[in-house]
């Protein structure tokens, strides 16, 4: 995460994998007040926010996840965004989150 916090413009649009982080918020609220099935992952002091859509089995019936705080990936993969203020990470489907480590 650090590598993509240093300049995160280049890396935009494209497929990327990040490895060995954990949730330290599963439902996070969107600038509009809601939740959008976002979540954040962090690694040492850098934190990027993950979306998963309504056709992920990680996601309930009221756009939040089935996540808890300190859940662990071995990796997400998916393209980075950039959505109202900030970069997002937007896997292509569940096979793009690999849990624990």
């Amino acid at each position: 995460l650090s590598t993509v916090f240093a300049n995160p413009e280049p890396y935009e649009d494209v497929l990327i994998r990040i490895s060995g982080v954990q949730i330290d918020n599963p439902n996070v609220v969107g600038s509009d007040g809601k939740f959008h099935g976002e979540f954040t992952v962090a690694s040492g002091s850098a934190t990027l926010a993950v979306a998963v859509g309504p056709g992920s089995q990680y996601y309930d019936k009221d756009a939040k996840t089935k996540f808890s705080a300190g859940s662990k990936f071995a990796s997400i993969a998916g393209h980075l965004t950039y959505s109202f203020g900030h970069f997002l990470l937007r896997p292509r489907d569940d096979a793009d989150l690999q849990i624990g480590f």
